[in-house]
């Protein structure tokens, strides 16, 4: 009895003992912060197999027996109970490579494997990642169970992909500066990693057909009523380029937050490389454009360069009368050209810089008119252009005469000169409540529809390169619509096509009322505009010297020329003169100086700047310096002569 009592005892000490240990067990699999679970096999594997036909064992007769609360989550499942009795299969995916990897390197490490990743999929399909310890059973050389814990590493291994994924999207659309090829590039990267389950299209911000497609070979992937569309803007340098789209079939899953984040950096980082390849395209062009100009400009100097060279050459050697007036002829033309380039140019940087300035008064429209319609009148007489000019009613605007006068010019000049002889060109204004149109319009050479919207650009023409028929440095029209806008008007153009002509309207709002003098202009039809007017010139190059000395005598002028500062205050002294005209780079003290210097002895005498410093800069200078008149070289002598007569 007493051996019989013991045995009882002992044996209720085991079950108790057996009991606390299942207890502390069960906490410990309970309150794990890793997943446990127990995987027993049905029949037991021979570890003698070959480990193919160990692994094709583990999943015939593997399944879950055991697992915590933990690793049921790790999976979507709300209980342990829902996941326990899965098959290996379900869980450890078979037809994933790195699967049969991960149980090969658990048969060869005598079933005792630690840190090992596994690849599976959750109840929704989605795939996981997992790092493994685990042990195996074995009894009788035969496994019959394995334990293990695993911890979910998914989004350590999504980070990392995203990684590889972005390192190697940015070296491939890093590779090239070209847009059309860096779209491309996009698609290439794209496929690989999106195809298998959407497509990719990009569109421009303003909807241009700027697009590469990459399109599921399932047709039902791209069926409308199926597309779950995740749109991702293009962004770079603060704007928006563009969208990529992605689009999923609803019948088969929706975009996981890992997608949206990989679309999305995948989004900054191709619009930044579309917007470098944009920038590098627009670069590129301005850089040909650059170029083409730099070639125009070297063509349209030399040429008028070459006349005047080989004329004045002729000159030198002796002309007969005809020669001599054709050669005269021929370097006054060819000197006005360039002074016109000059002009054009320092007027250009004059608008980019916002340093061009109008002098505003009240003008009559009509007196503007016709003194742009007399520039031109000889080149149309030449090609036998018929000029129909009507003025309209006696409309009054508020501007800048010469600058208004540079508007019409540049539209009637272009229209005379794409127009073929025998042609037309007209003039009309029309008059509409507080604002006055001239329109200018020719039966010429027309625009191309393509190159319409683009005419008033600077530096562009409608033909380039050495077949060019028309000169030019395309800047015309560019400064009289900055013109046109500085006067608070609109400059437009209008054609219906290569040889139907074209038409240009420039809107001004109406000025004041206010009355406007009759004075005519002074000189231009006056054989000695200058008569009884005495003058010092002061000019240090002889030539030019020598040439104005000549033509002021010739319109009646009394002259007194000096080549520097000294020797013209000295003359000043000596002479009484009505009105001084200077240059204002002289060797010593500069024309500045010298009016200074004038004006500090108490001379008011009237001063005009003749000065090839054209800049907005200089003039104020000049002005600030005593000058009462300012004017640039070249000058027309007839300008010249009717501001020296207004002057005095």
């Amino acid at each position: 009895m007493t051996h019989s009592a013991d045995a009882v005892a002992a044996r209720e000490e085991a079950q108790r003992a057996l009991r606390e240990s299942e207890e502390r067990y069960r906490a410990f699999v309970s309150n794990s912060s890793e997943a446990i679970w127990r995987v027993e096999l049905e029949e037991p594997v021979p570890i003698d197999l070959d480990p193919d036909e160990q692994i094709d064992r583990f999943y015939r007769f593997g399944y879950l027996a055991e697992c915590n609360e933990v690793m049921a989550a790790q999976y979507g499942f709300p209980a342990a109970s829902d996941l326990v009795g899965a098959r290996l299969g379900d869980l450890v995916v078979r037809d994933q490579p790195a699967n049969i990897e991960y149980l090969g390197a658990f048969i060869a490490s005598g079933y005792r494997l630690i840190g090992a990743e596994s690849h599976e999929v959750d109840r929704e399909g989605n795939e996981k990642h997992f790092a493994n310890n685990l042990i195996g059973v074995i009894e009788n050389g035969h496994v019959i169970r394995a334990w293990g814990t695993q911890r979910d590493i998914t989004e350590e291994r999504a980070a990392e992909s995203r990684l590889e994924f972005l390192a190697d999207v940015s070296s491939v659309l890093g590779s090239s500066l070209d847009f059309q090829e860096t779209l491309s590039s996009l698609a290439a990267c794209a496929v690989p990693r999106f195809a298998d389950w959407c497509f990719v299209d990009v569109v421009d911000a303003n909807g241009n057909a700027e697009r590469v497609v990459v399109r599921h070979s399932d047709p039902e992937m791209v069926r409308p009523e199926l597309h779950d569309e995740l749109v991702v803007p293009l962004i770079a340098r603060g704007r928006t380029l563009g969208a990529l789209t992605f689009a999923m079939a609803e019948s088969k899953r929706k975009f996981a937050p890992d997608d949206i984040r990989l679309a999305e950096d995948l989004g900054q980082r191709a619009g930044l490389a579309l917007d470098n390849a944009r920038l590098y395209g627009e670069l590129a062009g301005a850089n040909r454009a650059k170029d083409e100009f730099l070639a125009m400009l070297s063509h349209e100097l030399r040429t008028p360069m070459t006349a005047t060279l080989g004329w004045g050459t002729m000159l030198q050697s002796g002309l007969d009368a005809a020669g001599t007036r054709m050669a005269a002829d021929a370097i006054v033309h060819a000197t006005r050209a360039q002074a016109h380039l000059i002009d054009d140019l320092l007027d250009i940087s004059r608008i980019v810089s916002g340093k061009m300035q109008l002098y505003v008064r009240d003008l009559r429209l009509a007196d503007v008119i016709d003194a742009a319609v007399e520039t031109v009148r000889a080149a149309a007489d030449a090609k036998q252009i018929a000029l129909d000019i009507d003025r309209g009613d006696d409309a009054r605007v508020s501007g800048d005469s010469g600058r208004l006068q540079q508007i019409l010019w540049n539209l009637l000049s272009n229209a005379v000169k794409f127009t073929p002889r025998g042609g037309n060109v007209s003039l009309r204004v029309e008059h509409e409540d507080e604002t006055v149109r001239v329109i200018v319009r020719d039966d010429g050479e027309g625009i191309d529809a393509e190159l319409l919207p683009y005419i008033f650009d600077r530096f562009r023409q409608g033909e380039s390169g050495a077949s060019r028929k028309f000169g030019g440095l395309g800047l015309g029209l560019s400064i009289a619509r900055n013109l046109a806008e500085l006067h608070g008007g609109t400059l437009s153009a209008a054609s219906a096509g290569r040889g139907q002509g074209a038409e240009l309207t420039l809107s001004l709002p109406v000025g004041t009322a206010a009355a406007i003098a009759d004075a005519a202009p002074v000189g231009a039809s006056e054989a000695r505009p200058l008569e009884g007017v005495s003058l010092l010139l002061v000019e240090d190059d002889p030539a030019t010297r020598g040439m104005l000395e000549l033509a002021l005598r010739r319109y009646g002028a009394r002259v007194v020329a000096a080549s520097d500062a000294n020797e013209a205050f000295a003359s000043l002294q000596a002479n009484r003169v009505d009105v001084i005209v200077s240059d204002i780079g002289l060797p010593g003290d500069d024309g500045c100086a010298l009016l200074r210097r004038i004006r500090q002895s108490g001379n008011a005498i009237p001063a005009i700047a003749l000065t090839a410093y054209a800049s907005p800069a200089e003039r104020e200078r000049a002005l600030s310096a005593g000058f009462d008149r300012w004017l640039s070289k070249p000058v027309d002598l007839e300008t010249l002569a009717a501001e020296i007569r207004a002057a005095s």
